[in-house]
């Protein structure tokens, strides 16, 4: 059953990320701009977002504070792209316990 419902979880996130990724698309377009001028940033959950968003455009750079929550058992591994030119900034606390510096670590 939570297998499943991390299926589910990857399914949603994976959607989100295609509609952020054609709003992102409009507005770069709209402004002149290029993936490589973009730079996401993401609070909490709002980091898995920018953090899959960011590797998928392979924008400048994404910054990701306060982490991604339970990153390693949500599996969030296997839906990051696995090649990126986007740079990576984590800004989080080495010490805390519901973001997991390791599985942060991995998973960018």
């Amino acid at each position: 059953e939570f297998a499943l419902s991390i299926q589910q979880f990857h399914a949603a996130i994976l959607a989100r990320c295609q509609d952020l990724c054609a709003w992102l698309e409009n507005l770069l377009q709209k402004h002149g701009l290029t993936r490589r001028d973009l730079i996401l940033a993401g609070f909490s959950q709002g980091s898995i977002l920018a953090a899959i968003v960011g590797a998928k455009m392979n924008a400048r750079g994404v910054i990701v504070c306060g982490g991604i929550p339970f990153a390693g058992a949500f599996g969030l591994t296997k839906i990051m792209p696995k090649r990126t030119r986007a740079a990576f900034y984590a800004v989080n606390g080495t010490q805390d316990e519901v973001v997991e510096r390791k599985p942060l670590e991995r998973m960018l």
